[in-house]
């Protein structure tokens, strides 16, 4: 990484040297045109002298009034990691010019327009939902790249993003703040979608954007109501379908969808959209995420090329997941199956779709505190492996200390909801986690996402179980299984102790030969189907006694 040559970056830039046609960087780069920023980043398209190319500058200073400036150092630096990430989301970071206290972030020039120029380029109307959604999937597969490293965007601007010629979403000023994280980028996919689809922007800007010049007008902001929520897509523009509304708000609500990794399953899975990346040329100099070869063929036309679906076999391939966890992802699920079916039982029924989403999940917050209040019955594993009549006498605890998802190295995506897995034992029935709503159920099928997902849990002490008892208002599947550690490599590292079913609320399983461990997984092998394609598996308490 180069050093800055002396253009005198040791406090925040004052304006007049960040105009048009002022030279930076001892010379090398000639400004052209304002892309607007925030805070301590100023976004610029400039022109190399030296190479003869366009490139994205982003100008990276202290924050104001901090002392000591030490906040541009810290971008500079988180910035720097994502050289080695390769995605057509993302415009590949070129160089990082330090300087006494900022610096400056060099990326290849992206041809195309900004997103509020392409949302704005409909005339009133909402972008094509096809080509929106295919329009967000690098964007998405950008940050599940970066997710996987331990790494982040900052997709907190729409100044960051631009579009291709040929329709492709992708971050073309990279700047890695201190408060960016996964759950921000997520939110941030679903802010893009919901621009390109409504022209509108549903996240505050980030501090200081007013004062920076921008070439086209940003999006205006999305409208809210009266709860404060952002606006239902589909009632801000006519012709945006239920599902794409869906997939926008279920990922910016920052809850629902985990990770940018569902995101891009969920792209994937939307009517329409591509099943891989988009088959698109990458932009002139700019390598594609498979061969890194440069391409000097980007088309010239800004309505995106046509999309040919892939054949069947391909299709059934490949893994669909749909958003939705915690509490409101059943009846999340289901809403969203009776869109797709168009199966609305009151179809004058005109609230937003959050308010809808609301009222849905508080009947059934209502509902899970009943049944959590009612007697539960032990309920038999339909393998045999327990048998009711046969419960032995067990009655003491066994405490655990802690609970985390768990899957397979081998398995793809991660292991969901990391941050709601201790809800299983904090003996508070009203509170849960869930899995992801998946379009396939799991199992060893072509057509399965993955074999399973578990709950590792943790004991205090070694101990040997010899009764778990299952609670969830889903109809589930499951098997006990003692590891050497919390975080084996696959499931051979296990070993099953019994079998279990849920159903009714309650599950109940007793284990004939009991062994001591530490560590305890609760491996889910049969999902509950919430609607058409629709599996997903809510668990609010897990008990062990011996």
């Amino acid at each position: 990484m180069g050093e800055a040559n002396g253009d005198g970056r040791g406090a925040a830039a004052p304006p007049p040297r960040l105009a048009a046609g002022g030279l930076v960087a001892g010379g090398r780069y000639l400004l052209l045109e304002p892309h607007g920023g925030m805070a301590g980043q100023a976004f610029w398209r400039a022109h190399d002298k030296r190479l003869d190319r366009d490139v994205a500058l982003t100008f990276v200073d202290p924050l104001p009034g901090e002392d000591p400036p030490g906040s541009a150092t810290g971008v500079l630096d988180r910035t720097v990691a994502l050289t080695g990430l390769y995605s057509d989301g993302l415009a590949r970071v070129l160089d990082v010019i330090r300087g006494r206290a900022g610096g400056i972030v060099v990326s290849e020039w992206v041809p195309g327009r900004s997103l509020a120029a392409a949302a704005a380029a409909t005339g009133g109307d909402a972008m094509d939902p096809d080509t929106a959604v295919t329009a967000v999937r690098p964007l998405a597969d950008a940050a599940a790249r970066a997710e996987e490293r331990g790494l982040v965007l900052a997709l907190d601007s729409p100044d960051r993003i631009r579009l291709t010629e040929d329709g492709r979403a992708l971050l073309a000023f990279a700047g890695v703040g201190a408060a960016a994280d996964t759950r921000g980028d997520v939110r941030g996919l679903g802010a893009v979608l919901y621009a390109l689809l409504t022209d509108t922007w549903p996240l505050e800007l980030p501090q200081g954007s007013d004062a920076r010049e921008t070439t086209d007008p940003r999006p205006a902001p999305a409208p809210r109501g009266d709860d404060d929520e952002v606006a239902d897509p589909t009632s801000v523009r006519s012709g945006v379908p239920p599902e794409a509304a869906v997939l926008a708000l279920r990922s910016l609500d920052g809850t629902s969808v985990s990770s940018a990794a569902t995101v891009r399953s969920m792209v994937d899975a939307a009517p329409g959209a591509p099943l891989a990346a988009p088959a698109s040329r990458p932009a002139p100099g700019r390598p594609s995420a498979e061969d890194r070869d440069t391409g000097d063929t980007a088309g010239t036309a800004w309505t995106p090329e046509p999309y040919t679906p892939p054949d069947a076999a391909t299709q059934q391939r490949r893994w669909r997941i749909m958003a939705g966890t915690a509490a409101a992802a059943v009846v999340g699920i289901a809403l969203l199956s009776a869109w797709l079916l168009g199966a609305f039982s009151d179809p004058t029924d005109d609230r937003p779709l959050p308010a809808q989403l609301d009222a849905i999940e508080r009947a059934a917050q209502q509902s899970r505190s009943s049944e959590a209040a009612a007697t539960e019955s032990p309920v038999a594993d339909a393998g045999g492996d327990t048998d009711p009549g046969e419960a032995r006498e067990v009655s003491t605890p066994v405490e655990v200390a802690d609970a985390a998802p768990w899957q397979p190295s081998s398995s793809p995506g991660t292991a969901e909801n990391a941050a709601s897995a201790g809800n299983v034992i904090d003996g508070d029935a009203s509170t849960t986690w869930s899995t992801d709503t998946y379009r396939d159920q799991f199992g060893d099928g072509p057509s399965a996402y993955k074999p399973g997902l578990g709950l590792m849990l943790t004991l205090d002490e070694a101990a040997a179980p010899r009764r778990v008892v299952v609670r969830s208002t889903d109809d589930i599947r499951f098997e006990i299984r003692a590891a050497d550690s919390a975080s084996p490599t696959s499931l051979d590292d296990t070993r099953r102790l019994a079998r279990g079913t849920v159903s009714g609320g309650s599950g109940t399983v007793d284990i004939d030969n009991p062994e001591e461990s530490e560590y305890l997984l609760v491996w889910i092998t049969r999902l509950d189907s919430s609607g058409p394609q629709a599996y997903q598996a809510t668990v609010s308490e897990i008990v062990l006694t011996r």
